[in-house]
């Protein structure tokens, strides 16, 4: 509700409801907000686990120094297991890493296959050998691009990694294999394949089943190299056909640091990008977002509906108060402008032949005065309800019949007929407040009735009835059982305006409700019993 210098405005629905809308969106997102909370720090804090865990610095350092600190270069195996710590970094995290040795050689995540070659004993006890193999000659790949064999494509993703990152790459996709047959240089840690069957994933712990589906290369220089030949159970060459196919530009690389150690001058890497919270909430954020609309929507209809109608009743009253004031105040006036100017005739002695006039005009404007003063305190006290209710019983014609005739001097003056066709019907009420309820209706009847017209009046024990003519045309923008609610062309001239109310006031206090009907100029009071 709006105060401005004493005053209530209006209150507007859409207004009321606007303002529950977005307090209850504040209170709703706030609330939505509050299990993200957690799930913010925790992945802020598992990010930077997996950046620390990704890093393959260390292990290169292990392979090209502290293993190799006699050695003056890096062997064949050494290499070999290196690319195959790239490759599968690069598998699991996306991070791309460009190794340089200082003999001009390089290791990184390119494209290759590397397998992993073990022999066991006779009763699987013991690892009598254990190689990893990088690919001789890349021209090999081909063999492997067959139909069948892109159909068991899959792609190496880490759930909880990419929970966390985005590559940079999206050809992530490898193979997997085992080797039948192969011709391998362990010096040099390379191998050729000759014969390789794909295998697939079958769970979780790395187990495989082969896929049926057969490769078989044709290798044209074996110089050097040794044919291997696997038998299950006795040894066996795992290998993974992956690695980086974009292309091999120093752009595609971060310089990552350098060592002055004697193997390694430089390593260079391409960190993983993390997802921002926004992205990898994105389409639950959405849906939030969405339902927090929906429910503001729904539920603001509720307090707004409750505030709307407080401010309503609040500003009626504040209507109602300023009414009342204006009536009063417009009322009163006429009547004591006479009684001033009545009260100043008689003081200076003007008229003097008129000095009774006078005084018997200063005594009806007061008994008017007085007259408005009760009607105002019989209001107040039936709109408060505080009077007493004794029921008993009542003859409604004895009432009615006393009425008429207490109103017998204005009926004869304004030439009023009265048709009623008395009944006797008993009912069980208070006799004085339902007394004062029908003599307000009768007496609004003969004031307002146009002269030489009938009143009529009749009751059948449920329903009261008096109609009468008006003598002008009745305001119907207007209840008129409101208090100082009067025709527009009686204002002023006859009564304070509440009657009416107060009659609507005292038999709802008796249980009975009053209905005026308009039709025309046709008035007509009903009282159900």
């Amino acid at each position: 509700m709006k105060e401005r210098k004493g005053t209530i405005e209006k209150p507007k629905f859409i207004v009321t409801y606007l303002n529950c809308f977005f307090l209850l969106l504040v209170i709703f997102t706030v609330i939505a907000l509050i299990p993200y909370v957690g799930s913010y720090i925790s992945y802020g804090y598992d990010a930077q686990e997996f950046k620390s865990y990704t890093n393959v610095d260390s292990t290169i350092v292990d392979y090209a120094y502290e293993n190799n600190i006699e050695k003056e270069r890096l062997s064949g195996e050494d290499i070999s297991r290196i690319k195959n710590t790239l490759i599968m970094n690069y598998l699991s995290y996306g991070q791309r890493y460009r190794i340089h040795i200082n003999d001009g050689s390089v290791i990184d995540t390119s494209r290759t296959a590397v397998v992993s070659y073990s022999v066991l004993s006779d009763d699987q006890s013991k690892l009598i050998r254990d190689n990893t193999l990088r690919l001789a000659d890349n021209k090999y790949l081909k063999y492997f691009d067959t139909p069948e064999v892109n159909a068991y494509k899959t792609t190496a993703r880490e759930d909880d990694v990419m929970d966390y990152f985005e590559r940079t790459d999206d050809d992530l996709s490898y193979i997997r294999f085992k080797c039948r047959e192969f011709y391998a240089d362990f010096d040099k840690g390379v191998f050729i394949p000759v014969e390789a069957e794909i295998c697939t994933y079958t769970d979780g712990q790395g187990d495989i089943t082969l896929s049926g589906v057969i490769v078989r290369c044709e290798p044209d220089n074996t110089e050097g190299f040794t044919l291997i030949k696997t038998q299950d159970g006795v040894s066996s060459c795992i290998g993974i056909i992956a690695g980086y196919t974009g292309t091999d530009n120093d752009s595609d690389y971060t310089e990552f640091g350098s060592s002055g150690d004697a193997l390694i001058s430089k390593r260079e890497w391409t960190p993983l990008v993390q997802i921002p919270f926004t992205k990898k909430y994105s389409k639950g954020i959405m849906m939030g977002i969405a339902v927090i609309i929906v429910a503001a929507v729904a539920f603001a209809f509720i307090p707004a509906t409750i505030r709307y109608n407080t401010k309503k009743r609040r500003y009626e009253v504040y209507e109602y108060r300023s009414r009342m004031v204006d009536a009063m105040a417009h009322d009163l006036k006429t009547p004591m402008a006479a009684v001033s100017a009545y009260a100043e005739n008689l003081s200076n002695h003007i008229g003097t032949d008129k000095q009774e006039y006078y005084a018997g005009k200063v005594e009806e404007k007061v008994s008017q005065m007085n007259k408005m003063v009760n009607d105002m305190l019989e209001f107040s006290k039936s709109e408060k309800q505080t009077a007493s209710v004794t029921k008993e019983d009542i003859d409604v014609a004895d009432v009615i019949s006393k009425l008429i005739a207490d109103n017998e001097h204005t009926i004869e003056e304004r030439s009023l007929k009265i048709s009623y066709d008395r009944k006797s019907i008993t009912v069980k009420t208070d006799e004085s407040l339902f007394r004062q309820a029908i003599a307000n209706l009768i007496n609004n009847a003969v004031i307002y009735s146009k002269e030489g017209t009938t009143i009529k009046i009749s009751c059948d024990g449920k329903l009261l009835t008096i109609s009468n003519t008006s003598d002008g045309e009745i305001d119907t923008s207007r209840d008129l059982k409101q208090p100082f609610a009067k025709g527009s062309s009686a204002r002023g001239n006859h009564g304070t305006g509440l009657g009416l109310a107060i009659a609507n006031n005292n038999l709802a206090m008796l249980g009975y409700k009053l209905e005026i009907k308009i039709s025309e100029d046709k008035f007509t009071a009903e009282v159900k019993l």
